[in-house]
């Protein structure tokens, strides 16, 4: 318990962090710029003919907007900030824009120093980073800029940062390196649960594998890397991958949660609106692959249904918690500890979406710190689980070898009991000490309770003892039978029958009615003795 507090406040310690924003390096100039929509697209020497005359529109907003499918152009001059004897870059901090084109404005006219996005092949990026990144040209540093940010269906955020380049390259590659070893620690994550689920071949762990790989699949396309490095002119994959790996985040999350709590069995409803969540990421995976040309047109419908849909996934797991809470605590306690990250961030980034707030708030992506924090909580959390079964385990094997030390014990002394020729005394009645009158031992060593038998019938030198609601034989013949028994309450009634008189209903001249609704032959030949 103490552990995993201390590891939730350790995140939510380095998110605060991250949101404080002095990193003494890149200065944030979103505070220079001004910025303006177009419904249409524009070029760009119309877009500053337009800003020029006062034509066009201006927006308070600074850097994130709504699911929108608009334009926008941001205008802003560094002069002031710059040191002119450096390089500098200017860095769109937002993977995943469809294009961003920057100009220098110089004498009434723009030129274009960049373009760059999602849209555009990856070859053609000034600078080969994951980044959006423009190098401001050699020389014209302290001009005015404007710069076009494209974003059909989807929420427009353009945090502006200015770098020195040295500066930016030093702490670019420290930001590589500490990249690649995050990006390790989640391989590292997914193989040992890979491993756990082959070893012990629980859904749970499965489920649980199949999640951090979606979470890994997850950090590498957000990051801005994508697919890009291995297929750089591809400007399909690099674009749809980033929509089609949200529902699968959501479909892993739900049904990792949901055998997590065994939500089927203990809360079948509940299930039941997980299978339907599920459902709806399902359905909109198979659109995105599908239909991936058509969906565009409805971009910003099918995005507010994605962010709808994983909102409720985060509600019914909420539910679940609320449910469980006082049957299943300390795994609670680790789902929380884990999960409250992602939680959190999501809830950002559906604000951040829907331009409720800025995004400057984090200098980058919190779902990154947030995926670490749970898959690193929930995999030390699993280790613990699968360490407890190992434990289970071996308890089990050394209780059955104890179970079968003593099968074994039982056995020989039952094998003394035989040879000693003492099972009557054990089991049988003994007519000469009077003992039980009820207890009867068949040739099989089965033992069965006479009181209990309804009628006996006989064929083929076989007997069969007719219960209640079922059914013994043995080979034996009636006469044997009698002679063993000193149970008065069984008599002869036919060659082949034999009653217990304490389940008798009625007796008629050539049949008797048994308690089990089955009808035996009266033979006239018995019927004397019967009287007796």
């Amino acid at each position: 318990m103490k552990f995993f507090s201390t590891i939730f406040l350790i995140s939510c310690s380095f998110l605060s962090l991250l949101a404080q924003g002095d990193f003494q390096y890149g200065v944030n100039i979103n505070d220079k710029t001004s910025v303006f929509v177009t419904p249409a697209k524009m070029s760009s020497e119309e877009v500053l003919l337009a800003i020029r005359k006062k034509n066009i529109k201006q927006i308070n907003s600074k850097v994130s907007h709504g699911l929108t499918t608009d334009y926008f152009w941001v205008t802003f001059n560094i002069s002031d900030i710059i040191n002119e004897s450096q390089s500098h870059i200017i860095e769109l901090n937002s993977p995943h824009i469809d294009s961003a084109a920057l100009y220098l404005i110089k004498e009434g006219k723009t030129i274009l120093i960049a373009e760059i996005g999602d849209k555009i092949p990856f070859t053609k990026r000034p600078i080969i980073h994951p980044k959006l990144l423009f190098p401001l040209t050699a020389g014209a540093e302290n001009g005015e800029y404007l710069l076009k940010i494209d974003k059909q269906g989807g929420s427009a955020n353009f945090p502006l940062y200015l770098w020195e380049k040295d500066s930016f390259e030093y702490y670019s590659t420290r930001e590589m390196l500490l990249w690649y070893a995050f990006m390790g620690s989640f391989v590292f994550f997914f193989i040992l649960s890979a491993i756990a689920s082959k070893l012990i071949n629980n859904q749970l762990f499965k489920y649980y594998s199949l999640f951090v790989f979606v979470v890994l699949c997850y950090n590498f396309i957000t990051s801005g890397f994508s697919f890009a490095f291995i297929y750089p002119n591809n400007i399909w994959i690099n674009d749809a991958l980033r929509f089609l790996i949200l529902p699968l985040f959501g479909f892993s999350y739900v049904s990792f949660t949901r055998y997590y709590f065994d939500v089927n069995r203990a809360f079948p409803l509940i299930g039941i609106y997980g299978n339907v969540i599920n459902s709806v990421f399902i359905i909109l995976t198979f659109l995105g692959i599908v239909f991936m040309g058509t969906l565009q047109k409805y971009a910003i419908l099918v995005v507010s249904i994605l962010y709808i849909n994983l909102i409720a996934s985060v509600i019914w797991s909420l539910v679940i918690i609320f449910w469980v809470w006082a049957r299943l605590k300390y795994r609670t306690i680790l789902f929380l500890c884990a999960f409250s990250g992602n939680i959190l961030v999501l809830i950002f980034n559906v604000l951040t979406e829907f331009g409720l707030v800025e995004k400057t708030l984090f200098r980058f992506n919190p779902i990154f710190i947030a995926n670490f924090q749970e898959v690193a909580v929930m995999s030390i959390g699993m280790i613990f689980y699968l360490n407890k079964i190992q434990k289970e385990r071996k308890n089990l094997i050394a209780e059955r070898d104890q179970f079968t030390e003593n099968e074994n014990q039982w056995r020989e002394q039952l094998k003394q009991i035989m040879s000693q020729k003492r099972l009557n005394d054990v089991f049988l009645t003994n007519k000469e000490e009077g003992l039980s009158q009820y207890s009867y031992v068949l040739k099989d060593k089965t033992v069965i309770n006479l009181s209990e038998v309804i009628f006996i019938e006989s064929l083929d030198h076989n007997l069969t003892y007719h219960f209640k609601n079922r059914k013994v034989m043995e080979r034996q013949t009636i006469k044997e039978f009698l002679e063993k028994i000193t149970n008065e309450n069984f008599i002869q009634v036919h060659k082949s029958f034999i009653v217990n008189k304490e389940f008798i209903v009625t007796i008629e001249s050539n049949k008797i009615s048994m308690t089990n609704g089955i009808l035996v032959p009266f033979s006239r030949t018995y019927k004397a003795r019967f009287s007796k």
